[in-house]
């Protein structure tokens, strides 16, 4: 064969081949135009790891995720579609490059072929072959030769369709923006089973960005939510979905997605909640979002101390700072401190200062200070629950051994006049009295207190452990006037009282006092007890008995309702007649007899008593004084009985007969022969 039938045949050949190219091109690119974008094929004809192309660089600080700028969407569409027709460009001349390198091979061996063949024809002429034959072999090499060719051009075909296939649903994922609803819809339900980890920042930050669009779908926004949150249930992209900051890209600012955005956060601390530090309380981020749902905010917020609080009991301490989710207890109070949401709020700040130490120790005086201020912004229905959260916080105080702050007066001289809030204002300057009854030392408190005691059992104890130090004493005693009004028990009454009256500087402020003989007088009406009455008479005991204040004894008829009360009401003890006794002796030390003339019967009974014989006996004596008790006596009988007693046992009781039969002696009311008996 010459060397231009060869060269002829071998142009002919690169054109077929050429042809058949543009044919397969142009026929996988009518098929790609054809395919919609949203049906993708996500089976793999290959491994991941193989002809895996960048789809998009993600440039990332420390604090947040550089975000696209407006009008994104078209112009990262035209730019991927650009990519796509300078690829298919690129691959058609790498093809072509290969077809030529192809091409220059079959040349060579077509040139080596037809010397080989010019050899063939001397060595045949020599060995006497035939020129068929030599033309029969030729033909068998060159159709060899063209199916090799062949072969390696469907390979390259299969290459360069992979490849497309691979890069056109790896355009696909980060396309999204340009699919209608549905279709976005579907590759995102789809984005699992095609996304590798290596595009996983992308594929965040694409689809995050699409809450910059004010038109966007409310469905396909929730979808998106959803989609991340299905996707970071994988280790790996939740550490790319955190490393790469998009926790604050998240839309905390939409209302609309809040339920969604909520629920991704709840998600985050299931896994690390050590992950929501640094800047995630701000304004910007989460703070806006409980804003919108207070109630969701303080479940997360609670779940997130919960695991902050278990991880520092456990291990000490932990590579992380809560405090920025910690403060949004302090800094949303405001949203915190309505009528729906104020008791889940402050029982949860109790639990967390009372469980982290360091956390209370830098932070309580802040919450103090913060309920102080709200009791004069919030709800009256709220005050309650403030001021009992205000006992709470008391108690940590008294924990760390810290100055407890001083108490609210103002505020709470507001409040105390409403009936929802007295008692929690009660309970709180209760448990101030047990610590230091000076604490309460507000006059304006006590008066409110004493008002308040008449009707509320816990305000009359206050009062009384404020008794104890004597100058709140002086000015719970004040005018008197709480004496007669009483409180809600008069046993309390009297308590309160007793407490004052053990302060000997008060004492006579106290008797001259208005009030004072006729407290007892309705104390001995209302109370009427033994234990009450044998009180009463220890006051009576403990007192200067002036003319004055016995005058008022009679003018009020004390005297009278009390030994009226005392001589006929009979008792096992016998604190009733020893009371009487006692009272009766203690008036007639000081002058006063004639008003025990009707109640020397009862004395006439009382003396022949073992138990009280003794105590009788000195009252006996005193009453003797009084000629015309002494008289009255004699006719009952009383000299001959104090003439028995001379030879008592009781050396008390020898005395005091001796003293008596000298008295009727010297009131004339002896007899010459009981004289001489003497």
């Amino acid at each position: 064969m010459s060397s231009d039938d060869s060269e002829s045949r071998n142009s002919s050949m690169q054109e077929e081949r050429n042809k058949q190219s543009i044919d397969s091109e142009s026929e996988s690119s009518t098929q790609s135009e054809k395919q919609p974008i949203s049906k993708i094929n996500f089976e793999r004809q290959v491994s991941e790891s193989e002809y895996r192309k960048p789809t998009m660089i993600v440039e990332t600080s420390s604090s947040k995720i550089d975000t696209y700028q407006s009008g994104s969407s078209s112009s990262s569409s035209d730019e991927s579609d650009n990519r796509k027709e300078n690829d298919s460009n690129s691959d058609h001349k790498k093809a072509q490059q290969k077809e030529e390198e192809v091409n220059e091979g079959e040349i060579q061996k077509d040139e080596s072929s037809s010397s080989s063949s010019k050899d063939t024809k001397q060595k045949q002429k020599q060995k006497g072959k035939s020129d068929s034959e030599t033309e029969k072999d030729e033909k068998c090499k060159n159709e060899e030769s063209y199916e090799y060719e062949t072969e390696i051009s469907e390979t390259d075909d299969i290459y360069h369709k992979m490849r497309a296939n691979l890069e056109q649903r790896s355009l696909d994922v980060l396309r999204l923006q340009t699919e209608s609803n549905t279709d976005f819809i579907n590759n995102l339900k789809s984005a699992q089973q095609m996304l590798v980890v290596e595009d996983g920042s992308a594929f965040f930050q694409e689809i995050l960005l699409q809450f910059q669009n004010i038109n966007l779908n409310l469905d396909v926004g929730r979808e998106i939510l959803r989609t991340i949150r299905q996707l970071i249930i994988n280790p790996q992209y939740f550490k790319v979905f955190c490393e790469y900051g998009f926790i604050y890209s998240l839309p905390y600012k939409l209302p609309a997605f809040k339920d969604e955005v909520l629920a991704l956060i709840s998600d985050i601390i299931d896994n690390d909640f050590a992950q929501l530090c640094d800047h995630f309380g701000d304004p910007d981020y989460f703070l806006s979002c409980i804003a919108l749902d207070p109630y969701k905010g303080l479940s997360i917020i609670n779940k997130y101390a919960q695991r902050c609080i278990y991880l520092i009991e456990t291990s000490g301490s932990g590579p992380f700072d809560p405090w920025s989710v910690l403060d949004l207890l302090y800094n949303c109070a405001p949203i915190f401190l309505r009528t729906e949401y104020y008791q889940y709020y402050v029982s949860l700040v109790i639990n967390v200062l009372h469980s982290y130490d360091t956390y209370r120790f830098y932070r309580i005086q802040n919450y103090w200070n913060l309920f102080i201020g709200c009791l004069t912004r919030v709800d009256v229905t709220i005050l309650p629950c403030i001021y009992t959260t205000l006992c709470y916080l008391k108690d940590e105080y008294i924990r760390d051994e810290m100055e407890i702050p001083e108490l609210p007066f103002h505020q709470m001289i507001d409040h105390i006049d409403d009936r929802l809030v007295r008692s929690a204002i009660i309970t709180l300057l209760a448990s101030y009295a047990q610590i230091d009854p000076l604490l309460i030392h507000d006059e304006k408190i006590i008066e409110k207190l004493i008002i308040y005691s008449r009707r509320n059992l816990k305000a009359s104890l206050v009062l009384m452990k404020m008794a104890e130090d004597v100058n709140l004493a002086e000015k719970i005693f004040g005018n008197g006037d709480w004496l007669i009004k009483g409180m809600p028990e008069a046993v309390d009454t009297l308590r309160l009282f007793l407490l004052i009256f053990e302060h000997q500087s008060l004492r006579e402020k106290i008797v001259e006092n208005h009030n004072f003989v006729p407290f007892l007088n309705i104390m001995i009406k209302i109370l009427g007890s033994a234990g009450s009455v044998a009180l009463i008479c220890t006051v009576i005991e403990k007192v200067e008995l002036t003319a004055k204040l016995i005058k008022k004894m009679i003018k009020y008829r004390f005297i009278h309702t009390f030994l009226k009360l005392t001589t006929r009401q009979a008792d096992e003890e016998k604190v009733m007649k020893h009371s009487a006794i006692i009272m009766m002796y203690s008036l007639a030390t000081h002058g006063l007899h004639s008003e025990f003339l009707k109640y020397l019967q009862w004395i006439n009974q009382v003396k022949d008593d073992e138990d009280l014989c003794e105590e009788a006996s000195y009252l006996v004596v005193e009453l003797a004084k009084d000629k015309k008790l002494a008289k009255k006596m004699v006719k009952l009988g009383f000299t001959k009985f104090y003439k028995a007693q001379l030879k008592s046992d009781s050396e008390r009781l020898q005395t005091n007969s001796s003293i008596f039969l000298k008295k009727l002696r010297g009131h004339g009311l002896l007899k010459d022969e009981e004289e001489v008996e003497l």
